[in-house]
């Protein structure tokens, strides 16, 4: 289990977690997100949720990893 201070006094626990075949991790967001992530932010579902926001993802990815988190999905085999 890895333990992420997220400032503020925030901080999350996290582990990864495996479903039937699918394992999750956390790791760093970096650069190399940056389409993925204004790509999820064009969505209709996260449009509908939150028209008005506007994450600055550029700016948001040069922040220390501690600070942002995403998740990966492989596929494992039995």
């Amino acid at each position: 289990m890895n333990e992420m201070n997220l400032g503020s006094g925030k901080r999350v626990i996290a582990k990864a977690v495996t479903f039937t075949q699918i394992m999750v991790n956390l790791r760093p967001a970096n650069a190399s997100d940056l389409d993925l992530l204004r790509h999820w932010d064009e969505q209709p579902h996260v449009l509908a949720a939150d028209p008005n926001d506007d994450w600055n993802w550029a700016v948001e990815l040069r922040r220390t990893p501690e600070q942002l988190a995403i998740a990966r999905c492989l596929q494992t085999r039995r």
